[in-house]
């Protein structure tokens, strides 16, 4: 065996008697050590630590002394946080000079911390739990100093939770080292680390999921300040910068983040509560930003925040929608203003441009004050209805189909009006255009198809040629709704409406079911306030229930519960219709109405049809045909739910019948005992004319005669509405017994008949119903009223033979005069005669061949009797 050079033996006789010494240093300091460290943190500090061993080593790190505590717990010991547990860690490792441990000099350089909890906490008082030490300033106290140069951090759960201002961070570190001059009132400091962050809420930042960073950083602390020089942080693959400078005597702060292409998927984790949950639109694309903090930073003030941001190959699915946004962008800035709140914030959106498969949303746009949410742009879009309608589903718009291009600028606050959109966007102050093309959709109980035009909305609304079906109708309209803004606010009592709305087919039941609410049959009805219209209505075709019109049209007016309709028009029941109305609002009793008509070759029989035989059973559709021109004037009250009020009818017009025919008419065929059934049973007439009243719900005809294909007729009498009536007949059969029906007696039966002295008889009949009875009985006061007249008549007559003969009563001037003829009502049945054309009634002829002037002219000439 080769002897040791004598270099080597030197060298491990010194290691040996290193080691030995070093053996004796660790038996001699172990327990000391401990004693010491643990003696001066609790005497200089406002903590107390408690550690279940320790054990030193002057060989594992060696040149340096390593101390190694077991199980170190340390508690708060001040007023504020006494007995609460600051930190709780399995392994703590202290390092010294091993000079410096044989000169008593207990400074600490090196600190390594693992496995374990450290918690970091402000009271709502802004006081934290952080070690207060104090200093030696005289470098005389003996025990320990700290002068770190290096911290390693390991496995360590950090709590930071700050209840002053509400905020909590949760952390695992699983690696971190801090290089430099810690420790001191000067300090640099390099710092790097991996760690997960495992909740976070800040300033409405709520992060619940793990969130993998790290950091690097290079600052400098004096007694004066704190200079991030540079800093770099990492969340889930996202690289931020960081650099600024915070002065701890004053609070003033200045740092600068910024983050180029960072992806978007993964900050939609740092999305603010609000906002919900951003991950389940899949959103992606890149965002850089540069984000500017500035301000005094004590416990009751905040930063203010200048963010700059732009966004660019946007994507996100709606999901359940069916919508995909698309190579889209957005840039602009975000602060929160002077007063570092959100009352002064502001979000400039200098570009938009959002894009769906058949949609687009472009321009720019701000909201300045979030808490009242003041908005400015200026907007061009072009809407896809259909994609709409499935992004605002489950809100009372809805089955969207067609386009809407708009261009509209907007400045004001969207009000607090929960779920009323209309509302919200006109308390904006929108100006602009909006397209409709093939448009459709429904709002609640108002389904809108196919819509094209043009509205242009300012502080009035223009609308432009727009046609739509509303409700199954189609409408074209054209107008102008002043002050609509105001009046959708609330701020104007009155709209102002004028224009003209037009439609092929009008049909006002189903627009009055889309108003009526479940229930309201029964609701009284009130005009509606607020209003001032002026329109020009036109329809093609008109249906109200059982009535049809065609070409109708008129002028509307509305104001204060008062509608005219003027210049009415319309053509229906083969006829035409002119004429006006008012409705009138009577307070909580109902309505008022007036209207004056004129008709022209109505269809008598379409007329019943339409109207449900006017509310009687006297005489229907069925029993009754003809046309009929005229006019009438009328008053009539309805109730407070729209209904008539027959018996406040007070009407007068009057009438001419064409062609007229009744048909099994029930009154007429009780005269079958003077004319045969087959007769009556459809008694036909060329012309008919007549004036009515109305009044106390009566329906009253003056007298009038008719000349029909079964009998001559005179006629006068009432009607009532319950049913009730009296017609007083005169009825002359001459012409039926020589030329339609046998002869028969009917003075048996009904007493005396009149003789007109050439061959005709006249029967008067009173036909009257009261209730369930129905009577016809000879009218004695009317066939008296006839004898006496007959016999002025005939004296008249007598008087003219014994003038004409003999030149008698020549001073009775009376006999000079023609005979004044009253005008009648009459009805003219002539098979030869033209149409329309009016004849003398023959009861009113002179008696040239009566048989008293014949008995006269016999007995005077003496010729035999």
């Amino acid at each position: 065996m080769r002897p040791l050079n004598p270099y080597a033996r030197y060298f491990l006789i010194s290691a040996g008697i290193v080691i030995m010494v070093l053996i004796v240093l660790t038996t001699l300091y172990k327990d000391k050590v401990a004693e010491i460290v643990i003696e001066a943190i609790n005497s200089r500090s406002d903590v107390r630590v408690s550690v279940s061993g320790g054990k030193l080593s002057l060989l594992k790190r060696f040149p340096r002394a390593s101390f190694q505590l077991n199980d170190v717990l340390v508690t708060g010991a001040d007023e504020v946080s006494k007995g609460d547990t600051i930190a709780a860690v399995s392994l703590v490792s202290l390092e010294f000079r091993i000079l410096n441990l044989i000169r008593k000099n207990y400074t600490i350089e090196w600190i390594n911390i693992s496995d374990g909890t450290i918690n970091i906490i402000t009271d709502t008082t802004g006081t934290n739990n952080l070690p207060k030490f104090r200093s030696d300033t005289d470098g005389t106290e003996p025990g320990l100093n700290i002068d770190l140069k290096n911290i390693r951090i390991s496995n360590i759960a950090l709590v930071i939770s700050n209840r002053l201002k509400e905020t909590e961070t949760r952390a695992y570190i699983s690696s971190a080292r801090l290089t430099g001059k810690i420790a001191g009132s000067d300090i640099g400091l390099k710092a790097e680390g991996d760690f997960t962050v495992e909740k976070l809420m800040m300033n409405g930042i709520n992060v619940n999921k793990p969130v993998e960073a790290a950091i690097t950083l290079d600052m400098y602390k004096s007694d004066s300040t704190l200079t991030m020089r540079k800093g770099t942080l990492t969340l889930e693959q996202m690289s931020f910068t960081v650099a600024g400078s915070y002065y701890p005597g004053t609070g003033e702060t200045s740092i600068t983040i910024s983050s180029e292409n960072a992806d978007i998927t993964s900050l939609s984790g740092f999305m603010p509560e609000k906002s919900g949950s951003w991950l389940r639109y899949r959103p992606a694309g890149k965002v850089s930003a540069n984000c500017k903090i500035e301000g005094i930073l004590t416990n009751q003030s905040k930063l203010n925040y200048e963010v700059a941001f732009s966004m660019n190959g946007i994507r996100l699915i709606m999901p359940g929608k069916g919508v995909r946004f698309s190579n889209s962008s957005l840039s602009g800035y975000y602060t929160n203003g002077k007063d570092n709140n959100a009352s002064s914030s502001l979000l400039v959106l200098d570009k938009i441009d959002l894009k769906t498969e058949n949609s687009y949303v472009s321009g720019s746009a701000s909201i300045n004050n979030f808490r009242s949410y003041q908005l400015n742009g200026e907007i061009s879009a072009a809407i896809d209805l259909a994609e709409l309608s499935a992004i605002m589903a489950g809100t009372n718009f809805t089955d969207g189909s067609g386009k809407i291009r708009a261009s509209v600028k907007i400045d004001g606050e969207p009000g607090d009006e929960q779920g009323n959109v209309i509302r919200k966007f006109i308390a904006m102050s929108p100006k602009g255009n909006f397209w409709f093309s093939s448009a459709s959709f429904r709002v609640n109980q108002f389904d809108i198809r196919d819509a094209t035009g043009n509205l242009m909305l300012s502080e009035h609304l223009w609308i432009d040629s727009l046609s739509a079906a509303l409700n199954g109708q189609r409408f074209l309209a054209d107008g102008k709704i002043s002050d609509f803004n105001d009046w959708i606010l609330g701020k104007a009592d009155i709209v102002k409406i004028e224009g003209f709305l037009g439609s092929p087919l009008l049909q006002p039941e189903l627009i009055i079911e889309a108003f009526r609410k479940e229930g309201s049959e029964n609701t009284p009805v009130r005009l509606p306030s607020g209003y001032s219209v002026n329109v020009n209505l036109s329809a093609d075709e008109f249906r109200y229930r059982n009535f049809t019109a065609y070409n109708a049209s008129c002028r509307v007016q509305y104001e204060s519960g008062r509608l005219k309709l003027y210049n009415l028009l319309l053509s229906s029941m083969g006829g035409e219709i002119e004429g006006s109305g008012v409705l009138v609002q009577k307070g909580v009793s109902g309505f008022g109405t007036e209207s004056n008509l004129r008709y022209r070759n109505v269809d008598i029989n379409s007329a019943f049809i339409s109207f449900g035989n006017f509310r009687q059973d006297f005489i229907k559709a069925e029993n009754i045909r003809g046309t009929i021109s005229g006019h009438y004037d009328m008053r009539m009250d309805l109730d407070t739910l729209f209904m008539p009020d027959f018996y406040s009818i007070a009407s007068e017009g009057q009438f001419v019948i064409d062609n007229g025919e009744l048909i099994s008419f029930g009154p007429i065929m009780k005269m079958s005992r003077f004319i045969e059934i087959s007769e009556l049973e459809n008694i036909k007439f060329s012309k008919l004319e007549n004036e009515f009243f109305i009044n106390s719900g009566t329906f009253a005809i003056p007298q009038m005669e008719i000349k029909s294909s079964a009998a001559d007729l005179g006629i006068y009498g009432k009607h009532s509405f319950n049913g009730d009536y009296e017609y007083h007949l005169k009825v002359l059969l001459s012409q039926v017994l020589s030329r339609k029906a046998p002869r028969r007696n009917p003075g048996n039966e009904f007493g005396i008949i009149q003789d007109d002295g050439l061959g005709r008889t006249s029967l008067f009949l009173f036909l009257n119903r009261k209730g369930e009875k129905e009577t016809v009985s000879y009218d004695r006061a009317a066939v008296k009223s006839e004898v006496r007249q007959d016999i002025q008549d005939e004296k008249q007559n007598l008087r003219s033979i014994l003038k004409e003969e003999f030149g008698w009563y020549g001073g009775d001037t009376t006999l000079n005069k023609k005979v004044e003829e009253k005008p009648k009502f009459r009805i003219i049945w002539d098979e030869d005669a033209k149409p329309d054309t009016l004849q003398q009634d023959t009861l009113m002829k002179p008696m040239k061949n009566s048989p008293v002037r014949n008995i006269f002219k016999k007995i005077i000439k003496g010729e035999p009797s």
